[in-house]
Formats: structure tokens, C-alpha cells, sequence
């Protein structure tokens, strides 16, 4: 996991901290959640992500709480389906899981 604090919120630090969490991943799709702060979105960010097709923003709507409801969606999920439940395997909690969405 990659985690940085910065005394600053700008555009060179958010490029920098993507150059560094995207560099491991080299190849591969990488998809970035983002909120819609103006610093992910500069020039120099946009440049960056010209040049590196296989990287992709997606932006939370403004002024929603998008990320709230796949939290609350996640509750739902443990309260009615995986709390108290017993897990043999992986497989088995991720069947327990597919009969919660499929039902």
C-alpha cells in the first residue's frame, strides 16, 4: 500500500504520488476513483494522462455522496448475509456473496 502526507494539496504532489502508485502496476489497466479536487486535474496531469493511456480517472459526481452509498451498500451486505457467518474457504464467502446479490 502506498500513502504519503504532504504539507501541500497542489498538483506536483498528486503527480508525483500517481507517478509512484502507478509504477509497480506497468502493463496493466489501472482505474483511479477520484473526487473532483483541482488538483487532479492540472495541465501537468492532464499531459501525464495523455501519455499514459492505461491510466483512468473516474470522478465522483459533485456534490453526491457516491462513495457513501457503496458503504452503505457494503452494511446491507454484512448485516443480511456474511455477519455471523461461517467460512470454510475464500470460495465459499465469495458464493455466500454472489447468492446475496443474485437474490
Amino acid at each position: 500500500m502506498l500513502r504519503e502526507c504532504k504539507a501541500t494539496r497542489n498538483g506536483k504532489d498528486f503527480l508525483a504520488f500517481l507517478k509512484k502508485a502507478v509504477t509497480p502496476h506497468a502493463g496493466k489497466d489501472i482505474h483511479v476513483v477520484l473526487d473532483n479536487l483541482s488538483t487532479h486535474t492540472t495541465p501537468d496531469v492532464r499531459e501525464w494522462l495523455s501519455k499514459n493511456p492505461q491510466v483512468h480517472f473516474h470522478f465522483t459526481p459533485t456534490g453526491s455522496s457516491w462513495l457513501n452509498q457503496i458503504e452503505i451498500w457494503f452494511g446491507i451486505l454484512t448485516r443480511q448475509s456474511i455477519r455471523r457467518g461461517t467460512f470454510s474457504s475464500v470460495n465459499l464467502l465469495i458464493k455466500q456473496i454472489r447468492d446475496f446479490i443474485n437474490s
